[in-house]
């Protein structure tokens, strides 16, 4: 999706629709700006600009808060659509997905036509303002690499044969995984363009730089190495969730009511994968550097009071009385949920009580029901949403698939 956060806000409201829109995290003179829309874009302003300095540019760019829930529903529906044509979605991000369209469609031409029946379902059933760019190729990678060759609202479709002639005079840096360091070493072996780097022996790059440098020729070269799946065949490691505090604090109640609300979303991730945790990772950040400690639990837990107080006594342990500018909650070290006993509770009450709680905020949304920790949180800590945070996608019928940040 092109400008995607910006482009919600203009569908939602025609009053924005060419304007230039800035959209942060919260409003404030030195905010950041998490997403533009073309409007913005075209008058030199980009992500990670801070908002005075947007307007410097644009004095009249109009500054909203993003609004989280607006965009996962909206990412819902189109992803909704995207399940009427595949099972095999991988959800790469809020904006972004890999359909893998083998044996459902026999051509790259064929595939192209699906693609505008994407685009214009998109338009008619979700938002004309809407945007997207779709790349159709044989490998995920060069996918992606032709979806960002045309923005806004582009197609294209890229074959093997084309690669040594598109490839010609792009920098190393244009290819998606290629970031300052990588382009670094590339340069000293005097490769600075990715025709260049398609010209490579794959096996002098993996003795160089091990079997990274050899993924990183295939990726150039279109040859796959793994496929979009269903983002629900994966088993996750490990489920964190973490904060940059909307006001930084020492105050231990805010403290904690934050990190029950992060355990709470780790929480519901672990029931909904029927996994139990035994380890309780912290982290946490100050204005200049950050700590961590994890706890390794006697029984494997589920329920998000007792990732809390697990998390809790790990945090207390090593806090040193600072202000806390961010914070991040992960469980890992799965095992299946089981009904075994514990010695100190009553297991199956609090898995009830638990579903329950779960049953309720899936149906009428996230934090319908609270604890009393909680209370409070959506006014130094509200609701965000992140690019790498992806949604449910289900066709009208039946459940596809479920991935979540």
């Amino acid at each position: 999706m092109n400008s995607y956060f910006a482009s919600v806000e203009q569908q939602a409201n025609p009053f924005l629709r060419g304007k230039p829109v800035a959209i942060c995290s919260r409003i404030s003179r030195n905010a950041c700006i998490i997403a533009c829309s073309v409007e913005a874009k075209k008058l030199g302003i980009k992500t990670g600009f801070s908002l005075s300095e947007a307007r410097e540019l644009a004095p009249s760019i109009v500054a909203l808060e993003v609004d989280p829930p607006k965009v996962r529903n909206t990412t819902k529906r189109i992803f909704a659509i995207f399940a009427d044509y595949t099972s095999a979605i991988e959800a790469y991000s809020i904006d972004e997905a890999f359909l893998d369209l083998t044996g459902h469609v026999a051509s790259l031409e064929a595939a192209r036509e699906l693609a505008l029946t994407i685009k214009a379902r998109i338009r008619n059933e979700v938002g004309d303002w809407l945007k997207c760019s779709i790349g159709i190729a044989p490998t995920r990678w060069l996918s992606k690499f032709a979806g960002e060759l045309q923005k806004p609202d582009g197609l294209t479709i890229l074959r093997i044969d084309d690669l040594p002639r598109v490839y010609v005079g792009r920098p190393v840096d244009e290819a998606w995984g290629i970031a300052e360091g990588w382009k670094r070493r590339l340069a000293a072996l005097d490769i600075e363009t990715l025709d260049q780097l398609l010209k490579c022996n794959p096996l002098e790059l993996k003795r160089r730089f091990g079997v990274s440098g050899y993924l990183l020729w295939t990726d150039i070269a279109g040859v796959e190495i793994g496929r979009a799946t269903s983002n629900e065949k994966q088993s996750p490691k490990s489920i964190g969730h973490s904060y940059v505090f909307h006001r930084r604090t020492d105050d231990p109640k805010q403290i904690a009511a934050i990190m029950m609300k992060l355990c709470e979303r780790v929480g519901r991730r672990l029931r909904k994968f029927k996994f139990e945790a035994k380890r309780i990772s912290v982290g946490w950040g100050y204005a200049e550097g950050g700590d961590g400690d994890n706890m390794r639990c006697f029984d494997p837990i589920f329920e998000s009071y007792d990732i809390f107080n697990a998390a809790w006594r790990a945090f207390r342990g090593s806090w040193d009385r600072s202000i806390v500018t961010s914070m991040a909650i992960t469980a890992s070290d799965f095992a299946p949920t089981g009904n075994q006993t514990s010695i100190f509770a009553d297991r199956g009450k609090r898995q009830n009580i638990a579903a329950a709680l779960d049953a309720v905020n899936d149906r009428y949304g996230d934090y319908t029901v609270i604890r009393g920790q909680m209370w409070g949180t959506r006014e130094y800590a509200p609701d965000r949403v992140g690019f790498r945070q992806s949604v449910e996608a289900v066709r009208a019928d039946e459940k596809i698939f479920t991935t979540e940040e």
